[in-house]
């Protein structure tokens, strides 16, 4: 007689034992049937197919099928219910009625093409808010700016001076620290440079420090600061971490730079090479004659990240000052344009508070912006496909936020995707990739190919987060909350900078704070702006 254990494993009746489910079904729970799971969707789905204890159900706002492990254990404890149920009450259905957006709502966009894509996301709308446009107070260059200064800004197309940026000029002229923290777009580039020229052009032993903390900001500042400054016989330079030492060196040779872009890391770099009489001669005698101290985007030293700049700041006087300089006569000029306590932070960086000149008010015309705030999704990536396709086909241009370079890569493939089915693939060469560690080369091509219309939309991280200029920009979509609202006032930034501009928030439904900011759009109109600590 045969051993029991020799006979062959039956499969099939082991699967038929784990599809046989453990109770008894209630009618309503059969395949093509609607079923309302709150906890899972928020709404109401179809199933697909029952495999023993486990359900499968298809949402409207998921891209996969859920999968529900114990269809008994959920009807019990109510995660799921028939449609027609009388469970679904107003309480289980709040969060999909509150944020209905109408089409009066929707009037109010000035806009004609932004007004259209609100109505075709209308469904998904959870709160509009317009920002009209305002004229500014322009002001005529000063009588006594030299006339050299005033022939380089007029050949770059300034013609005059906001009323902000006139008191920023006045106070520097008058030795002050400057904390500028007015909007973006509000020009606060031109708040500190015309007193910087001045001074190099009266002074040209004089010398001004330029720190940015992103190398693209850094790449974009320079090629304004060398348009206005080059055609006066200004030297000017920049050195970011990708820059090779013979360049840098090459970049001090025969002379300093009177005016100099540099990264925090590379400028604590640089300060230990003042140690070296030979090599570095000429940097010695730039910061012995340094004059001013420029903090672009100081909202970005905070944190650990800011306690180690505040210590860069005190070698860099302790520098100047080792060096027969002198530390007392520097002047600072930070500017921010979203943080919680700006003059607290001024005070850390600087560690001094009694020559200071607040200026928050701006008097630079704003061209106003519309921000579409939208429900929350589980096809964030569907939704932003569907968002560019709009773009490009109304011949807007725009930058897509994502919080990380893999999801840019991945929105990119899908939109590049997208394109090749819908016989638009030609259009795939307007699309872009933007991220921090890009090659200088290719950071340069993109953003000219911007300038130039080549490229319509840039996928972006947080490297294009801050004060670079693109004013050819129509449109921002911000792919998920970026972790705080001084970020997320960053970007919407990026659209509206010339003309009117169009927003629109896209949170994740499986992301926590992204679901909370969806949920409450208010709050990320109108919160609070983090404090730096």
């Amino acid at each position: 007689m045969p051993n029991p254990s020799d006979r062959p494993i039956d499969y099939a009746a082991i699967a038929r034992s784990v599809m046989k489910p453990s109770g008894q079904k209630p009618a309503w729970l059969v395949e093509g049937q609607a079923i309302y799971a709150p906890s899972h969707a928020q709404g109401i789905g179809e199933i697909t197919a029952i495999l023993g204890d486990r359900l499968i159900a298809k949402f409207p706002n998921y891209s996969v099928p859920v999968i529900i492990t114990n269809w008994q254990e959920a009807i019990n404890r109510q995660e799921i219910l028939p449609a027609n149920s009388q469970e679904i009450t107003a309480e289980n259905t709040r969060e999909r009625e509150i944020y209905d957006v109408s089409e009066e709502d929707i009037a109010t966009i000035p806009h004609p093409e932004f007004r259209e894509i609100a109505l075709n996301f209308q469904a998904s709308l959870a709160a509009i808010r317009v920002t009209e446009s305002t004229e500014g107070d322009a002001h005529r260059f000063p009588v006594d700016m030299p006339s050299v200064l005033q022939e380089a800004l007029r050949e770059q197309g300034y013609t005059h001076l906001w009323s902000h940026q006139i008191q920023s000029l006045e106070a520097m002229r008058n030795g002050k620290d400057v904390l500028l923290a007015t909007p973006t777009a509000s020009g606060k580039t031109l708040s500190f440079l015309p007193a910087i020229l001045e001074t190099c052009i009266q002074e040209p032993q004089a010398t001004a420090l330029l720190i940015f903390p992103l190398k693209a900001l850094a790449i974009d500042q320079l090629s304004k600061l060398e348009a206005i400054a080059k055609p006066m016989g200004l030297h000017t330079g920049m050195m970011t971490g990708d820059m090779p030492k013979a360049e840098r060196l090459k970049l001090f040779t025969p002379q300093a730079p009177q005016i100099l872009c540099i990264s925090p890391d590379l400028l604590h770099h640089q300060l230990n090479r003042i140690r070296y009489r030979h090599e570095w001669q000429t940097w010695r005698n730039f910061l012995t004659r340094l004059r001013y101290v420029v903090v672009d985007e100081s909202h970005t030293y905070r944190g650990s990240f800011g306690g180690h700049f505040a210590n860069l700041m005190r070698r860099l006087r302790l520098a100047v000052d080792r060096l027969e300089g002198d530390s007392d006569r520097l002047q600072y000029v930070l500017a921010t344009a979203t943080i919680g306590n700006p003059i607290e932070l001024t005070e850390r960086i600087t560690e001094r508070s009694d020559r200071l000149v607040y200026i928050n008010r701006s008097g630079a015309r704003a061209a106003g912006r519309t921000i579409l705030c939208l429900n929350p999704t589980a096809r964030t990536n569907t939704e932003a496909s569907r968002l560019i396709l709009e773009w490009l086909e109304r011949g807007l241009s725009g930058i897509v936020f994502c919080n990380t370079r893999a999801g840019a890569k991945s929105l990119l493939a899908l939109m590049n995707a997208e394109l090749e089915r819908q016989n638009r693939g030609h259009l795939k060469a307007s699309l872009a990739l933007f991220y921090g560690s890009l090659r200088s080369d290719r950071r340069n091509q993109i953003i000219e190919a911007v300038k130039q219309n080549k490229v319509r939309v840039i996928f972006a991280t947080s490297a294009l987060e801050a004060g670079i200029d693109l004013p050819e920009l129509d449109c921002c979509l911000i792919k998920g909350y970026p972790g705080s609202l001084m970020s997320f006032y960053q970007r919407i930034g990026r659209a509206g900078r010339q003309q009117h501009g169009l927003v629109v928030f896209l949170p994740s439904l499986g992301d926590p704070l992204d679901y909370y900011y969806g949920s409450n759009p208010q709050m990320l109109l109108d919160g609070e702006v983090e404090r730096a600590l």
